[in-house]
Formats: C-alpha cells, sequence, structure tokens
C-alpha cells in the first residue's frame, strides 16, 4: 500500500487503526526508539483486541520482526540447550536452536504471560534487560531483543516482583460507548474484506510514527535537574517500591521527547510515563484503600425504629440527665442493650464487588497431596505434578530427568569406553526432575446474618464483599460453600460448589434479622468442610461477622472447644470484621484471637486495582 513516498506492507491491522489504543502505541514506540527501555504489558479483558495491538507492533519499526513464543515453551526451548548430537560425536558444548536466538534483533510476543511460569517469565524480562541470555547447560550468548507481553487479569495476576519489570505497562478499558463499538466492527470489516479498503489517515499516520521512531536519537535529549527529585516524590507518594520506577519514568519521559524531535524532556513527557510506568508499580497500603461505599441512611430508615411510650422517653431522660458518669465500656453494653438487634427480618441488595487481595495465608505443613487448582503450588516430594526444572539428587531418585542426565554426560562421550553402548551414564551424571503441584481449597464461608448486620444497612456491603470473595474463588478454580447464621439456628445455604451464578442467586435472597448465633455459625462450617474434604484439599473457612454473638451458648469456653476442633482438624481461619467506621466494639479481634485466626478488615479486602485512573496525580 502506498503511503507518503514510501511503501508500507499490511499483513496485520494497523495499530493506528484501534480503537483506544494510543497509549499502548505510545508506548510501544518510545520502548522501540530507546536502547534503555525493553517491555511492555498489555493488560485487558478478553476480546479487548491485546493480542492484535501486540502483533502489530513490529508495524512501529522499520527492522524488527515479531516472534512469539509458544505456550508450552520450556526453558529449553526458550534459551537453549545442549546439542546432544554434537557432543556426543565431537565433545563440544554446542547450543541448540532457541527462540530467544530467533528473537535476537526482533520483537518477542508472549499472550496470557500471566498463566506461564513466573520463573521463566522473569528470566526472558532479566535477558532483555540485561540483553544476555543465559541457558542452564550451555555458555551465556548475547540478545538484543523488546518483550511486548499480553495478560487478561480476570484470570490470574502477575507475581510483583515480577510486574515490576515491565517498563510500561498499558491497561486497555473495554469500550461500552455504542458509538465506539460500531466503529470498531466498522473498520475490522473494511479490512478484512478489503485492506486497501481502510481509510488511508490511518497508514499515513502510521507511517509518519515509524519515520519518527527511526529518528529518534535518545542519548541527545537531556532532562533537568529537578525531575529526578521529582520523579522521586511522586514514587514515594504512590508507595513504588524500588527504585525501577524511577529509572523507567526517566527513560520513558526522554523517549517521548525523543520522539518529538526535542532535545530535552519536559512536564508533559513526565507526566506521559508516571501513567504509562507507575500503574502497576503502586502499592496502596491497606489502611489507605477506601473503604467499601456506605449507603446513606434515608429518612425512613431513621425512622424505622419503634416509636418510644412516655415512660421510656422518661427513663430516658432522667437516664441522660443523671449526673454519674458512664465508662466506655459501660457505653458499649448500653447501646447493645438499648438497641437490640431487629426481629423483623429484611433483605439487602448486594453492594459494589471489587478486586481481592490475597486474604488466605499458605497453611504451616507443604506435604499435602494435590488435585487440580490455582491458588497455591508447593514442590512436589513424591514424584508426582508437573516438571519445572531439574536437580542433583541428594537422596534416591524418584523421578529421573533423563534427558538433563544426557545432557549432563554428553560431553564426556568421547573419554569413556562405549562398549557398543550409545551414551554411557555414570552416577555423577543422573540428575532428578523438580516437580511442582497445585492445592485445591475449599473455602467455606460462615455469614454473620443477624439484625446487628442490618444496622446502617451494613450487610449491603458484606454481601458484595462474599461475592467478590466468590468470585475470586472460583477463578482460583477452589470449591465454595457458604453458612449463614441467624436467628436461633444456622443454615447450610450454599452447598460446596463451583457455581457463582447459584452463589449469586442465593446471595441476593438472603435475609438479615434475629439473634447472633454465632457458635452454631461456626459448628456448621466445620460440618460443612469435614463432608467435602479428602486428602486432596486445604479447608478454609472465612467468618464473616461483627462478633457480636449473643445466643446461650456462644460463651467464651465454648468458642475455645470450636478452636481446639479447628487446630485438630487442620482448618485454617480467616476472620473478617464487618464493623466499619469509627465507633468499633473490637469484640471480632478477640474472637479471631480465641480461634486463633487471621484478622482482616472489611475494608481491607480489596485488592489494588491496577486499573484505577492515575489522572488525579499528574
Amino acid at each position: 500500500m502506498p503511503v507518503g513516498a514510501g511503501v508500507l506492507e499490511m499483513t496485520d491491522f494497523p495499530i493506528t487503526a484501534m480503537v483506544g489504543y494510543e497509549d499502548a502505541t505510545v508506548a510501544l514506540s518510545a520502548m522501540l526508539c530507546s536502547p534503555d527501555l525493553h517491555s511492555v504489558l498489555i493488560a485487558g479483558g478478553s476480546g479487548t483486541g491485546k493480542s492484535v495491538a501486540a502483533r502489530a507492533s513490529h508495524q512501529l519499526s522499520g527492522s524488527r520482526r515479531i516472534v512469539n513464543l509458544p505456550a508450552t515453551s520450556d526453558q529449553g526451548q526458550v534459551f537453549g540447550t545442549l546439542d546432544l548430537e554434537e557432543a556426543i560425536r565431537s565433545g563440544k558444548e554446542e547450543r541448540t536452536d532457541s527462540v530467544l536466538s530467533r528473537a535476537d534483533g526482533n520483537i518477542l510476543v508472549i499472550d496470557d504471560a500471566n498463566l506461564m511460569r513466573q520463573s521463566l517469565l522473569l528470566s526472558i524480562l532479566e535477558a532483555a534487560e540485561e540483553g544476555m541470555a543465559v541457558p542452564e547447560t550451555s555458555s551465556p550468548y548475547s540478545v538484543d531483543l523488546k518483550v511486548v507481553c499480553t495478560m487478561n487479569p480476570e484470570e490470574g495476576d502477575i507475581d510483583p516482583h515480577v510486574l515490576d519489570r515491565f517498563d510500561m505497562c498499558v491497561f486497555i478499558e473495554p469500550i461500552m460507548d455504542e458509538g465506539m463499538r460500531k466503529e470498531v466492527a466498522r473498520r475490522r470489516l473494511a479490512f478484512d474484506k478489503a485492506p486497501d479498503s481502510l481509510d488511508e489517515s490511518f497508514l499515513t499516520e502510521l507511517k509518519s510514527i515509524r519515520d519518527k521512531v527511526s529518528r529518534a536519537d535518545v542519548s541527545k535529549v537531556t532532562v533537568a535537574s529537578d525531575y529526578p527529585g521529582f520523579i522521586s516524590e511522586i514514587c514515594g507518594e504512590m508507595h513504588v517500591e524500588g527504585h525501577r520506577g524511577d529509572i523507567a519514568v526517566l527513560n520513558t519521559a526522554c523517549a517521548l521527547a525523543a520522539l518529538d524531535s526535542r532535545s530535552s524532556a519536559g512536564m508533559r513527557d513526565l507526566s506521559k510515563a508516571v501513567k504509562l510506568c507507575l500503574q502497576h508499580r503502586r502499592r496502596d497500603p491497606p489502611e489507605n484503600q477506601p473503604e467499601p461505599p456506605q449507603p446513606q441512611e434515608s429518612e425512613e430508615d431513621q425512622n424505622d425504629d419503634p416509636p418510644q411510650n412516655e415512660e421510656d422517653r422518661q427513663d430516658g431522660e432522667n437516664e441522660s440527665n443523671s449526673s454519674e458518669p458512664r465508662s466506655a465500656e459501660e457505653n458499649s453494653d448500653a447501646d447493645e442493650n438499648e438497641k437490640p438487634e431487629s426481629q423483623e427480618d429484611k433483605v439487602f441488595d448486594i453492594g459494589e464487588q471489587f478486586e481481592v487481595r490475597d486474604y488466605i495465608p499458605e497453611p504451616v505443613s507443604k506435604k499435602v497431596k494435590s488435585r487440580t487448582g490455582r491458588r497455591n503450588e508447593s514442590i512436589s516430594n513424591d514424584g508426582t505434578g508437573h516438571t519445572v526444572g531439574y536437580m542433583i539428587p541428594r537422596e534416591r531418585i524418584k523421578s529421573l530427568a533423563l534427558s538433563a542426565s544426557i545432557i549432563a554426560a554428553a560431553p564426556k562421550q568421547p573419554f569413556r569406553k562405549h562398549e557398543d553402548l550409545a551414551v554411557v551414564l555414570k552416577v555423577d551424571d543422573l540428575r532428578e526432575n523438580v516437580r511442582m503441584r497445585r492445592r485445591s481449597t475449599d473455602i467455606v464461608f460462615v455469614v454473620d446474618g443477624s439484625g446487628s448486620m442490618g444496622a446502617h444497612q451494613r450487610m449491603i456491603a458484606v454481601k458484595g464483599a462474599v461475592l467478590s470473595l466468590l468470585n475470586d474463588a472460583y477463578r482460583r478454580r477452589d470449591r465454595v460453600g457458604m453458612a449463614v447464621f441467624r436467628g436461633q439456628s444456622a443454615e447450610e445455604y450454599l452447598p460446596m460448589t463451583r457455581s457463582v451464578l447459584t452463589a449469586y442467586r442465593r446471595l441476593k435472597e438472603m435475609p438479615t434479622g434475629g439473634k447472633t448465633p454465632l457458635t452454631k455459625g461456626l459448628t456448621k462450617g466445620i460440618e460443612m468442610l469435614r463432608r467435602s474434604r479428602d486428602q486432596s484439599t486445604e479447608p478454609v473457612m472465612v467468618v464473616l461477622t461483627d462478633g457480636r454473638g449473643n445466643s446461650k451458648e456462644d460463651s467464651e469456653d465454648n468458642i475455645r472447644k470450636i478452636a481446639g476442633v479447628l487446630s485438630s482438624e487442620g482448618i485454617r481461619t480467616i476472620v473478617i470484621d464487618t464493623e466499619t467506621g469509627l465507633l468499633r466494639f473490637g469484640r471480632t479481634i478477640v474472637l479471631a484471637s480465641i480461634l486463633d485466626a487471621d484478622y482482616i478488615k472489611l475494608e481491607e479486602l480489596s485488592g489494588r486495582n491496577l486499573r484505577s485512573s492515575l489522572d488525579s496525580m499528574l
């Protein structure tokens, strides 16, 4: 296709024609023109065009082409390994062909980077950053590559220390505007039908960007002396750990200035660089995270309390006029006595959902057999699981790494007596597979449905939190169940399942009201875990309550007995405090202490939303 004075061959959809990919285009252009920028992560939901943009990144460069990383690639295929045939024949340590050697001087595209083995992803990013690939069984070699990765945050996260290795990250928001959605479909259909029919302005813009990338000279760009200090202040405000973020912002700002043929980076470049480089690095502490939205009490809600008779009002006036001051503990007890839990059932809506941070701690024991699950992964000691590498055996070999053993023996073959054997292996050559396996988790949510949970419509936020937890468990392939305690008993409200739709329907119709039979709720949770548990699962009980147990069985001694059962059966327990606001009675902290459980406030459940806007900080 003719564009300007040159010819631009279009085999992929032009990235300049993609709606909502302006930031991604800027990030890719900056990476391609700067020797100090090596990687870009494109994060977005399913079907938002991430892979299309990643594979179109070569359009912005005049010389680099795309090399795709196969999803099933292992360490040897990516970095190369010892050429067995050559080693056995001549004893020379030659390296086999590898993905990184093919990507040398090009762009390596990795789809679904969050689903691949994180140690391998980290090794690739380190190779791109250092310009040196280090295979396990052969000599290091130099590489010059740019890495473009995609991920869907709904399918899992990237480890924070690996995420920090990405110079830039662009978050693609789903397009909801009807007009813009029509435009996306129109452009794509026009290109698929006849690429020549696509608006030439997109190709003209693409040619212009390519020219800018080829002319950009980052080495000639300078920055003001006060800019590094300003960047450090921003990183401090965003709680960015380490110094990679500071350096990435500086390098990106210089690249943006070079693309515009300017000799110095300005505040506009700095603001854009902050958005591209720090959005995925920010670490907001839990205490600074916003609390779940609390709906304001309407006048009707405020007038729901039963009217007081004349005698009650006089008693209240006498008590308020008393000159005897009361302690804080007496006040709290009096408040609870004056506001008994409502016996009338109410059904609250489900509140706002959010991204859940990792709230389940690691188990003490690592020697648990496992079935398929995505929450935890540990080294297998019985030879089961998927292979992630090999090691020199310390004891009796449970799983022989045959290929690694042959590779270790290959260079020694010319010096050994074969006696009609093609390859001679000795004890020192043997290697053992390192295997990993995932642990499945059975989670029972024990939810307080008593009348106290309806105060200030607190149950709206709690239901939103429970559904968020259920969604998180589903993404991690855990089985979940739910028990609700209220009135005089506890009910198995949701049998163990992986269906979020079933959970949503049950949660939406769940009523609130009555007393708080706390021990009955805990006992019901234990019963559910007992029925579902087998040797391949880790049992977890998550208790959402304000801790105000008020039935006859809710004595401290009875709760301690339940704590003993939880401990003996290896059930990990998390207590989530549903009290919000400044006035808290703190009974949930006491409950967590007795149960030897992890304590989390409701507002601390919300994980850092990586896709949140930084406009207010720019």
